[in-house]
């Protein structure tokens, strides 16, 4: 009897055992699928701001590319809230709700603000976006109110204020200002403004015709009707005028900023057409000739019609003296790249049916023909403003806001934190 008794109290013990381990696996598949849940639901998140983030680079960089183009429009705000929607998801659906902000940035951490749309000052976006549901799906099935999360993005519209590699040659400001917007005069001493860049970008390649520095008697009709006044050549700090334009006054670079005098070399046109093609060993001192051949007097390099190069553009600072002229001060407001296509030769009499400029695809706004021989000062120079990012001269660049709120010809677009020095 105590025999039975023992077995029935073993066989309740095992039971009981068996019920409270079956408790255990039950608590801990929950927990287990809970921390799985979370793990799942954490990586999610991680996915989901990831691409969050995204959206606001993608979005920013967007309206950066609109203000570059067209600062004052007022459409801009619908603009990259339609491209932050319709191009831009999170975990396979759209963002919610963005928010798009007129933002001046500068490298200077005390000098970022935001600003208005069409300011003179405006040269970034501002671009939050947020995701209010959809990121954890846990806190869905809980019910649970998760902060919507946010990610901003600032994209720069940064302008090219220097090189390594920069002649010292200058356009006068006030005619590209004038090519941008006839009602200003060619006197206009000023830096180039935004919607002045978004207006001459477009046309990709602005004609210019410049006369030498100290050409005496200039019958401006004789140069054709893309004439742009003089180019002036600027006096380093350091070395001569010769060595800077032979080594592209690398160890003292020119920049947004300077102020330079004008020098007038004694022989322009021979110490320049010198400079644009290679030295003596076929190479300039820093193997960065503009041209590898002018024939007659049109630019190759290295086969391709044009030869880029970095060049100043700028103003006298003393309102009294001329563009250009001997001894003046001048100050640097722009530095970009200029393709030089045609540079009239010094020729002896007898050869002067060698001077010829007949470039490929530019044919309006340059001088006939005869007066590109007879009438047209040696050393003038023919070329275009370009407006892209430079790819075929070497150097080192300087990205900046330019002179004070300055725009420019050559601008990157770049994602910036302003909160970072």
């Amino acid at each position: 009897m105590n025999h039975v008794s023992s077995r029935s109290a073993q066989t309740v013990s095992r039971r009981q055992r068996r019920g409270a381990t079956l408790v255990l696996v039950v608590l801990s598949l929950t927990v287990l699928l809970g921390l799985s849940a979370l793990a799942i639901d954490f990586a999610r998140l991680y996915t989901g701001l990831n691409e969050m983030q995204t959206a606001a680079d993608a979005s920013a960089l967007h309206g950066a590319l609109l203000i570059q183009k067209s600062p004052k429009s007022n459409t801009i705000i619908a603009d990259v809230t339609t491209f932050a929607k319709s191009y831009n998801r999170a975990l396979g659906g759209p963002v919610d709700i963005v928010t798009v902000t007129p933002y001046h940035f500068e490298t200077t951490v005390n000098k970022r603000k935001a600003t208005a749309w069409g300011a003179a000052d405006l040269n970034a976006v501002q671009v939050s976006v947020q995701r209010t549901s959809g990121l954890l799906m846990l806190a869905q099935l809980l019910n649970v109110v998760f902060p919507a999360p946010t990610r901003t993005a600032t994209s720069w519209v940064a302008n090219f204020t220097g090189n390594s590699c920069v002649r010292p040659w200058m356009i006068d400001m006030g005619r590209l200002i004038n090519r941008a917007d006839p009602t200003q005069p060619v006197t206009t001493r000023r830096a180039l403004l935004p919607a002045e860049s978004a207006t001459l970008r477009p046309a990709g390649k602005v004609l210019f015709v410049l006369a030498p520095p100290g050409a005496s008697n200039v019958n401006e009709p004789k140069y054709g009707s893309s004439y742009g006044g003089a180019w002036a050549a600027l006096t380093p700090a350091k070395g001569s005028y010769t060595s800077a334009v032979n080594s592209c006054n690398g160890a003292d670079a020119l920049a947004v900023g300077d102020v330079l005098p004008v020098s007038i070399p004694g022989n322009v046109a021979g110490s320049t057409a010198s400079s644009l093609l290679p030295q003596g060993n076929g190479n300039n001192a820093d193997g960065t000739a503009v041209c590898t051949a002018l024939l007659h007097d049109v630019c190759w390099k290295d086969g391709t019609l044009g030869g880029p190069v970095a060049m100043t553009y700028g103003y006298p600072t003393n309102s009294a003296s001329a563009f250009a002229q001997a001894g003046a001060n001048h100050s640097i407001e722009l530095v970009g790249s200029f393709v030089v296509l045609c540079f009239k030769q010094p020729q002896p009499t007898n050869k002067k049916n060698l001077n010829v400029c007949d470039p490929t695809g530019f044919t309006a706004g340059l001088p006939t023909a005869g007066d590109w021989k007879n009438n047209v000062a040696d050393g003038t120079m023919v070329g275009y403003v370009d407006f892209t990012p430079p790819q075929s001269f070497s150097g080192k660049f300087r990205l900046g806001t330019g002179a004070g709120t300055g725009s420019a010809t050559q601008q990157r677009l770049i994602l910036v934190d302003p909160t970072l020095p």
